[in-house]
C-alpha cells in the first residue's frame, strides 16, 4: 500500500515536470522574432573594410514611430533583401527612433558617432566577422 501511494506521487510528480518543460518549450517558441520585418534602409561606407548598415521596421502601424536599427559589419553581398537577412545574425549597436548624422573612425578601432533622435538601445562595441575573424570596435556617442 506505501509502495502504491509512492509511485502514484511520484508518477504526479513526473507528469508535472514534463508539462512545465512542454509548456516552457512552446512558450520559448512562440515568442515573436522582433526583427522579421526589418527592411534594409541605407548603407554607407566609412571605410574601406567598415560599412554602416540601416535597416527599418514600421510594423507597429500608425500609432507605434519607425525603428532604426543600426549596425556595423563588412560590406554585405547580394541585394537589398539578401543584405537585411545577413544583418539579422548581427546585433545592432543603436536601435532608436532617430537618424545618424556623422559617424567616423578615429585612431585604430575607435568609432565616433554623431546620433539624433530616441535611443532605444545602444551599445559601447560592436562585434563583426571580417573574413572569419571576429572583429570588435570601440564606439562613443554625441546624442542630440
Amino acid at each position: 500500500m506505501l509502495t502504491s501511494t509512492a509511485f502514484n506521487w511520484l508518477h504526479r510528480l513526473v507528469t508535472l515536470l514534463l508539462l512545465a518543460i512542454v509548456t516552457g518549450f512552446i512558450w520559448l517558441n512562440s515568442i515573436p522574432d522582433y526583427r522579421s520585418d526589418d527592411v534594409l534602409q541605407d548603407s554607407h561606407q566609412i571605410t574601406d573594410r567598415l560599412w554602416l548598415y540601416t535597416t527599418r521596421n514600421e510594423s507597429g502601424g500608425a500609432t507605434v514611430p519607425i525603428i532604426y536599427r543600426y549596425f556595423l559589419s563588412n560590406q554585405l553581398k547580394g541585394n537589398s533583401k539578401a543584405q537585411a537577412e545577413q544583418l539579422k545574425q548581427q546585433m545592432p549597436f543603436l536601435q532608436g527612433y532617430g537618424s545618424i548624422s556623422a559617424i567616423t573612425q578615429e585612431e585604430g578601432d575607435k568609432i565616433h558617432i554623431i546620433y539624433s533622435g530616441n535611443v532605444l538601445s545602444l551599445d559601447r562595441t560592436a562585434t563583426y566577422r571580417d573574413g572569419g575573424r571576429p572583429v570588435t570596435l570601440n564606439l562613443s556617442y554625441q546624442i542630440n
